[in-house]
């Protein structure tokens, strides 16, 4: 969710997640998680809002229903740290009512979901987790923030390293948009998050024993909360892609990729379309 493909700089995105399953019974087990998310930006603009830290704690109860169905009850627990120590502007000085740290973004997020993970045959498989997300704004006197949460995707695998994927996503995430000013005299406004709808597809296909390629296609429909007159705006986002990678050595593989990304946004000169291309090279252990 959240798309960063239009931000320029050398820029750092890692998530860490380590995951302990436990039996309880026959048919019952538990899973304890703990993720941490990073995220860094070397343009200033995108750093006071984008740059923070995320914690999370997850526990799920998991029920085995037939040897094709598990389902499963849970919650997850966060705190997100808008941790850039910069204002909204970081051109100008910070200033409590026009100009105020991003730090304010700062939230506990909790997940309350149910769901089922199936096997429709050996090579087709489902997963549904759908329920309720909830922040608190641990820095702001205003109301908590409740949305729906939904994460479904269905993947068949129909060949040897080949395989197609279709999901859809509804949750929060951050924005880079700031916010605006408050005709009534409330100063100045932040966004606080977007609330996005996001649908994907995928496919790869491996041509031969090296060489694989893989198209995705993905759309993401958000609206901005918080923000004074963007309150309630809408964008969306499309994104098409290709890459194709070589398997230099079991470990190493060498990719090439292009993309064609479009945004429409209600807010003005937030409109864009772009063509990428991108060479590269991945490990794998």
């Amino acid at each position: 969710m959240g798309q960063t493909g239009r931000i320029n700089g050398n820029n750092i995105s890692n998530d860490g997640d380590l995951a302990l399953t436990l039996e309880l019974l026959p048919r019952w087990s538990v899973v304890i998680a703990y993720e941490n998310i990073l995220y860094r930006y070397e343009e200033d603009q995108y750093a006071a809002t984008l740059d923070r830290m995320e914690n999370y704690g997850r526990v799920d109860f998991r029920y085995l229903m037939t040897p094709k169905t598990v389902a499963l009850v849970g919650t997850k627990i966060g705190y997100v740290d808008y941790d850039s120590g910069m204002p909204f502007n970081p051109s100008f000085p910070q200033n409590p009512f026009l100009n105020p740290s991003t730090d304010i973004k700062n939230n506990m997020t909790y997940f309350a979901y149910g769901g089922f993970d199936h096997s429709f045959s050996p090579n087709f498989t489902g997963s549904l987790r759908a329920g309720a997300e909830l922040q608190d704004y641990t820095n702001l006197d205003i109301d908590n923030e409740l949305n729906p949460y939904l994460d479904f995707a269905l993947t068949y695998s129909y060949a040897l390293n080949s395989s197609m994927q279709l999901g859809i996503i509804h949750r929060s995430n951050a924005t880079d948009v700031s916010g605006s000013f408050d005709g009534g005299g409330d100063g100045f406004e932040p966004v606080l998050e977007q609330v996005s709808t996001a649908l994907y597809a995928n496919v790869k296909h491996a041509i031969t024993a090296k060489l694989s390629g893989t198209l995705s296609a993905s759309f993401q429909s958000s609206e901005f909360v918080g923000g004074g007159t963007y309150d309630g705006e809408n964008e969306q986002w499309w994104s098409i892609g290709a890459t194709v990678s070589y398997a230099i050595t079991r470990n190493f593989s060498a990719l090439v990729s292009y993309y064609y990304d479009l945004l429409n946004s209600d807010i003005p000169s937030r409109d864009y379309d772009r063509n990428r291309i991108f060479f590269g090279v991945s490990a794998t252990y």
